[in-house]
C-alpha cells in the first residue's frame, strides 16, 4: 500500500511539473444556415500598422486554409489585447474595443458561404509571452454561395484558440 502511494505521489509530482500543451490549435463550429465542425493548428495573429488613419489593428486568423471553413477576428488596438471580455460588432471601426469578425464556410476553392458577426463576444483569457488565447460565441449575418442575393442568413459560431509561441505556427488541419 505504501509504495503504491509513494508511486502515485511521484507521478503526480512529475505530471505538475510538465508544462501544458502550448502548441497552436483552434476548434470552430457554427449552426444555423450552415453547419462546420472542425479544428485544427493553423492559428495566426498578426499587427497590421495604420495604413488609412484609423489605428493599427491586430487580426487573429483560425483555419485560413481549412475545407470546412475559417474565421478571421480584427481588432483596432496597438498592442495585444488583455485578458478580458470584449463585444463583437460589424463596424469595421468600433469607437472602443471590440472585434470584428468574419466566418467563411467551405473553403477558397469549395465556397458555401461568408457571413460577418453582427454580434457576441470573444473573450481573451491569455495574453503571455506573446501568445494569445481565447474564446468566441458569435452571431452572425450573410449569405449562401447557391444564394448570394439573400444577405439574411444566421450563424452561431463557436470555438476557441491559442497561438502558441511567437503569433502562431501552421500545420495538419482536420474535418470532423
Amino acid at each position: 500500500m505504501y509504495a503504491r502511494s509513494t508511486a502515485l505521489a511521484a507521478v503526480t509530482a512529475v505530471a505538475l511539473i510538465v508544462p501544458a500543451n502550448r502548441a497552436p490549435r483552434f476548434t470552430l463550429g457554427a449552426s444555423g444556415a450552415v453547419t462546420i465542425s472542425t479544428a485544427g493548428t493553423e492559428v495566426h495573429y498578426g499587427r497590421l500598422p495604420d495604413l488609412d488613419g484609423q489605428g493599427a489593428r491586430i487580426t487573429v486568423s483560425l483555419g485560413a486554409t481549412n475545407p470546412g471553413g475559417s474565421l478571421v477576428l480584427t481588432m483596432n488596438a496597438e498592442d495585444l489585447p488583455m485578458p478580458g471580455k470584449y463585444a463583437v460588432t460589424d463596424d469595421w471601426k468600433p469607437t472602443g474595443p471590440a472585434f470584428h469578425a468574419a466566418l467563411v464556410a467551405g473553403s477558397a476553392a469549395h465556397p458555401l458561404g461568408w457571413f460577418e458577426g453582427v454580434a457576441g463576444t470573444v473573450t481573451v483569457t491569455d495574453t503571455a509571452d506573446g501568445e494569445l488565447s481565447g474564446e468566441f460565441e458569435i452571431q452572425g449575418r450573410g449569405w449562401l454561395s447557391d444564394n448570394p442575393d439573400d444577405e439574411n442568413r444566421w450563424v452561431t459560431v463557436r470555438g476557441s484558440f491559442h497561438t502558441g509561441p511567437a503569433g502562431g505556427s501552421s500545420g495538419a488541419l482536420t474535418l470532423q
